[in-house]
């Protein structure tokens, strides 16, 4: 049955910010996280958010999962997603029971360090080897269980990664659709999603698709570079906003 209390002017504003959010999503191929997961924060509180976003990104990688596993380097996914198992059960461990306003002001403050770093150009720059691979994993396993932001780490990490543009992108995506499937049973587990978060997800995700859709049709002839870095710079100014609320 439909709850009473579905449709609301927050589902309203969480569906115009999924549309921004699959823009982002489809025109660059990142970044909706980054940008739905401190509003969504404070529109439902941090577990739906994470609960969303998850829900999203299982869907979203539904369609392109054969094409992403088949290109991607499992010498590098394989670890990376194991170690990042591990640990996700932590961060959700965190993110059902720290205050819920502190966990908001994490991702927050996750979304400006994020906005920064990708603003300076920095990327890790040393070996790839199998214990960094593995202290990778774990961080992002923790991050991702507790905000649903581990696609950053896993990116900056992956560039120095051997391999072209293609198989670093096919790593990306295969590594959050493992990570958030991880995270999706880790909160049914929990018996973390409610049945109203549920219906929420099946208004809000149609949209959020449907702009993935626009994004990726509608900006091809923009420049991506200048695009992402006006973008990071709202990101960036968000993140400071809500963590100085």
């Amino acid at each position: 049955m439909i709850p009473d209390d579905l449709l609301t002017p927050a589902l309203l504003l969480a569906a115009a910010i999924a549309a921004v959010g699959g823009i982002l999503r489809g025109f660059a191929g990142t970044g909706n996280s980054m940008l739905m997961t401190p509003l969504y924060a404070l529109i439902f509180g941090p577990v739906p958010t994470v609960a969303f976003i998850v829900l999203f990104d299982v869907a979203i990688a539904i369609p392109i999962m054969r094409h992403a596993f088949k290109l991607a380097r499992w010498r590098i996914v394989l670890p990376l997603a194991i170690a990042s198992w591990v640990t996700i059960p932590a961060g959700t461990w965190l993110l059902l029971y720290v205050d819920p306003d502190i966990i908001k002001k994490v991702m927050a403050a996750a979304v400006l360090t994020f906005s920064v770093v990708l603003l300076s150009g920095w990327r890790y720059r040393g070996n790839v080897s199998t214990p960094v691979t593995i202290g990778v994993g774990f961080l992002t396993g923790v991050s991702v269980g507790a905000t649903a932001l581990g696609g950053p780490i896993y990116n900056l990490y992956i560039l120095n990664s051997p391999g072209d543009h293609h198989a670093h992108r096919a790593a990306l995506n295969s590594l959050i659709t493992l990570t958030a499937t991880a995270v999706l049973i880790s909160l049914i587990l929990n018996d973390a999603i409610s049945a109203l978060t549920l219906w929420q997800a099946a208004v809000i995700f149609p949209v959020f698709a449907i702009f993935i859709w626009v994004g990726s049709h509608l900006f091809r002839r923009a420049n991506e570079q200048i695009f992402r870095r006006v973008i990071l710079f709202v990101l960036m100014f968000m993140g400071l906003a809500i963590l100085f609320a």
